[in-house]
C-alpha cells in the first residue's frame, strides 16, 4: 500500500500529499456495504430481525458508524488541514447479500454529514444512476457482480469530477 501510495505522489510530482496543488479524489471510507454488513448489526435487531423504532436515526447507530470510520474521517480531516481540496466519490448505490440495506443508506447519511462537516466537497452522480427505487439502476452495475458499478457508471462519476475541478474550493 506504501509503495502505491509512493507511486500516487510522484506520479503528481510531490513527495508528500500536503504539497498537492491539485484536489484529491478518494474513496476512502466510502465502503459503505462494509458499513451495512449484517453481523454488524444483528445485536440491534429483535428476535425478528427488526430495529427498534428511530435506531438508524439515532445518536447510538451515529457513534457506531463515526466509530467504524474513524480513521477514514481522520485522514480526511488532516488532508483538509493541509490545505489540500478533497472531493469524496459517493459509492455505487448498491447492497451485496452479505449487506443490510436498512442500514446502507442511514449509514450513508451519516458519513456524508460528518465528511461535509470537514470541509470534504463530494461526487455525487445518484441522481443520474440510481433507479426510482434509489438504488443503482442495472445498466450502470457491472454484470455478475452485486457491488461495483459498471463503465458508464465510472462514465458518470469522472463527467461529475470533470464539472467540479475547476469549482473554487467551497466555502
Amino acid at each position: 500500500m506504501d509503495q502505491r501510495y509512493r507511486q500516487a505522489l510522484e506520479r503528481a510530482g510531490v513527495t508528500r500529499l500536503g504539497e498537492l496543488s491539485m484536489p484529491l479524489v478518494s474513496t476512502l471510507g466510502m465502503s459503505v456495504h462494509f458499513l451495512a454488513s449484517r453481523p454488524n448489526w444483528q445485536c440491534y435487531q429483535d428476535e425478528r430481525g427488526e430495529f427498534d423504532a428511530g435506531f438508524l436515526g439515532g445518536q447510538l447507530f451515529e457513534s457506531i458508524i463515526e466509530e467504524m470510520s474513524r480513521h477514514a474521517l481522520a485522514f480526511h480531516e488532516r488532508v483538509l488541514a493541509m490545505g489540500v481540496r478533497v472531493l469524496v466519490v459517493l459509492p455505487p448505490q448498491r447492497v451485496p447479500e452479505f449487506s443490510d440495506p436498512r442500514v446502507f443508506i442511514p449509514a450513508q447519511t451519516v458519513l456524508i454529514r460528518r465528511l461535509r462537516e470537514l470541509g470534504v466537497e463530494w461526487v455525487d452522480v445518484r441522481e443520474a444512476a440510481n433507479g426510482e427505487d434509489g438504488w443503482q439502476h442495472p445498466r450502470f452495475c457491472e454484470i455478475d457482480d452485486p457491488l461495483h458499478g459498471n463503465l458508464a457508471f465510472g462514465d458518470l462519476v469522472v463527467d461529475a469530477l470533470l464539472d467540479q475541478l475547476p469549482k473554487q474550493r467551497s466555502a
